[in-house]
């Protein structure tokens, strides 16, 4: 298992949210996430608690 955080810098105007229907031959196939972008300083917590992933990246942002 691997998971894989990104960051990015967008210009305004552009698509704020999509719909993401998943394929292939898995679990989820068939369903469809609703996606939309969110400042790193608005990331809904995940589980209740704030996801660990975006801490490491706002870590390495602030770094660089």
């Amino acid at each position: 298992h691997k998971t894989t955080a990104f960051h990015a810098t967008a210009d305004s105007g552009g698509r704020q949210s999509w719909s993401h229907p998943v394929t292939g031959t898995g679990m989820d196939v068939g369903l469809v996430y609703e996606c939309r972008w969110v400042p790193i300083d608005e990331c809904p917590p995940l589980w209740g608690k704030p996801d660990p992933l975006v801490e490491k990246l706002r870590q390495s942002i602030s770094k660089g």
